[in-house]
């Protein structure tokens, strides 16, 4: 694994107070292939090509491009805001693997007041650097799988919010990725262990509720992440402060197709202590 540098301006990165951390990027061929060879080969070791260290000045934009963009592209992307916003960081450099575009649908404008006080800690987000608007709210500190079975609670209501029919059952599966580093090999190395809740309605809408916890060992978590998906439809994350460990407290729904919806949200986002 790499040493902890920040990816954009080179600082030496403090995962233990200092505000920064590592960020998993969305899954490409090349980080499949890798994480892949890392479950199959003894003694494999290496940086996954996914995963990028980040300072506490640049991690909040690696987090924001994660949910959209891969590794390269999301590089790409955090720089160019880097270089907009600070321009002592070298605008990018667009390469072969660099194909910054369009990532999310376009959202149905939404007015302030849906966000106001009934709903909490709400805030109606934009980035024009991504792309992308979202609606967000900082949750009380809570266990990731605790949030996670907030939010299979709603799958039904949200299947009638946006009426499409009656929600499907889920099933529970679980996987560990091993990540060899500094010659250490499983199951002496860091890994991530995921749980999926999974199902598929009447109509072939996919439903996943997901909880991904990364290890540094089996005591030691370095980051927790939830995201549950219906379909394109509906998009929410959840992660954790730079502290560390298994509890998350900000909520992000990225696709607030109707305030209806967002309502629904709401209902996990001021309920949870």
């Amino acid at each position: 694994m790499r040493p902890p540098t920040c990816e954009i301006c080179d600082a030496d990165v403090d995962p233990h107070g200092g505000g920064g951390g590592q960020v998993r990027f969305q899954p490409d061929d090349r980080s499949r292939d890798w994480r892949r060879r890392a479950m199959e080969e003894p003694g494999f070791v290496g940086h996954p090509p996914d995963t990028g260290w980040f300072c506490a000045s640049h991690i909040d934009a690696a987090r924001e491009a994660a949910h959209a963009l891969a590794f390269d592209d999301g590089l790409v992307a955090i720089r160019a805001r880097a270089h907009a916003i600070e321009g002592s960081v070298p605008p990018p450099d667009r390469g072969a693997h660099a194909t910054v575009g369009p990532r999310r649908p376009d959202l149905p404008d939404l007015e302030p007041d849906l966000v106001g006080a009934e709903l909490g800690s709400a805030r109606l987000m934009a980035s024009e650097a991504f792309d992308l608007r979202w609606v967000e709210w900082t949750l009380p500190v809570t266990d990731a799988h605790v949030l996670a079975a907030s939010l299979r609670s709603l799958v039904p209501a949200l299947f009638e919010a946006l009426g499409i029919g009656s929600a499907p059952a889920l099933e529970r599966r679980t996987d560990r990725r091993w990540s060899p580093m500094d010659g250490a090999v499983p199951p002496w190395c860091p890994f991530t262990d995921s749980t999926f809740d999974e199902g598929v309605a009447a109509d072939g809408t996919p439903v996943r509720v997901q909880v991904v916890l990364e290890h540094w060992n089996e005591d030691d978590v370095a980051n927790a992440t939830v995201s549950m998906s219906i379909g394109d439809l509906v998009s929410i994350s959840v992660h954790g402060s730079d502290r560390g460990g298994r509890d998350v407290d900000n909520l992000a729904l990225w696709r607030p197709t109707t305030p209806t919806v967002v309502a629904v949200v709401a209902v996990v986002a001021t309920s949870v202590h």
